[in-house]
């Protein structure tokens, strides 16, 4: 509880206008909507998951674990696999940024590192490498929007992995995952998946909250 009042503490009042708006906006998209509640539960840990990360608290992998198992069951609803099998790696990576946020710890935040530019260039291009082959996979499984579907799976994982040591360029996959994220629940929404409001309100979250950290963890 510590831990969390002073991330609260930290939170600007601008910050704290923006959580309020967000809850108001995913309470009236889960009534006008009328999705289920698990959707309205994981956008709601969602939006609290990144915004731990971004304050640099090792809370995040606790919510993070709760939210993404739930976005799991939402993910397989929707037919999106490669969501499904990318959330699946991340559930598994929960504990394992936990343990290796806690080893940097410094008073209740973490000190982000710097990728050189070489290995940045080479883990762009097995990025890039990886969307083109996993996108054809996931055609052959049939699912919904494979290259979306890739792009924002590749992206995904590159970030977590990112993500656990802490190295702010994570978050220009993170920018890019959650632009593709807003695409792909929007074209659902196009097909009537109910699931799909919150989502999109989530994902809309997390791509403002990305922008923000990206230039609060280049300033540090």
């Amino acid at each position: 509880m510590k831990e969390l009042k002073n991330v609260y503490k930290s939170l600007n009042k601008n910050e704290k206008i923006g959580c309020l708006l967000f809850l108001v906006i995913l309470i009236t998209t889960q009534i006008a909507s009328g999705s289920t509640g698990v959707a309205f539960i994981a956008g709601l840990l969602g939006f609290f998951y990144v915004t731990l990360v971004r304050k640099g608290s090792r809370l995040c992998y606790i919510f993070g674990g709760v939210q993404i198992a739930l976005y799991i069951y939402i993910s397989l609803s929707s037919r999106f696999y490669g969501d499904v099998m990318l959330n699946s790696f991340n559930l598994v990576m929960q504990p394992i940024g936990w343990y290796l946020w806690t080893k940097r710890d410094n008073n209740g935040t973490v000190k982000p590192k710097s990728l050189t530019k070489r290995n940045m260039t080479l883990i762009f291009i097995i990025w890039t490498a990886s969307i083109g082959f996993y996108g054809i996979w996931l055609r052959t499984l049939g699912g919904n929007t494979p290259l979306i579907d890739a792009v924002t799976t590749c992206s995904s994982i590159t970030a977590m992995l990112l993500s656990i040591q802490a190295y702010k360029e994570q978050w220009k996959f993170w920018l890019i995952c959650n632009a593709t994220s807003i695409v792909m629940w929007s074209l659902a929404l196009t097909r009537g998946d109910n699931a799909a409001f919150p989502m999109i309100c989530m994902w809309v979250a997390y791509f403002i909250n990305s922008v923000v950290a990206y230039r609060e963890w280049y300033k540090k």
